[in-house]
């Protein structure tokens, strides 16, 4: 039983000293969505790291969502140098998409358009 619980407290300290990186890349992320949101104001903003190099933003109900898409590639492109330059992690940003998304919410339904942008750094 003892040699048991010394073995899950060793895997425990491992898992937990593995996600030391994970606290400082989520607050990063987060300092990240507030930049954004002023400098492009939009009220809501989600953003998504994968695999510690794809970056998502999603602008929801902005007003980007009128642009042309020349506008919306121009402002992709403008977006991915700005947070390339804000999102400082050991995490290198390779690629990264521009969401626009439109949402109506019609009493207990739903309803949802997106569509996305080529960001480059």
């Amino acid at each position: 039983m003892k040699k048991i619980r010394t073995l899950l407290m060793m895997i425990m300290i491992l898992i937990i000293s593995s996600c030391g990186g994970f606290g400082k890349e989520m607050k990063q992320l987060m300092i990240l969505q507030t930049k954004i949101q002023k400098k492009y104001k939009v009220s809501i903003v989600k953003i998504n790291l994968v695999n510690n190099n794809v970056l998502n933003v999603t602008f929801v109900n902005s007003q980007y969502g009128n642009y042309s898409d020349k506008q919306k590639d121009s402002l992709a492109q403008d977006l991915g140098l700005f947070c390339k330059k804000e999102f400082v992690t050991d995490s290198s940003l390779k690629e990264g998409i521009l969401f626009l998304q439109q949402e109506q919410n019609y009493g207990i339904v739903k309803s949802s358009q997106q569509a996305g942008y080529p960001m480059k750094f």
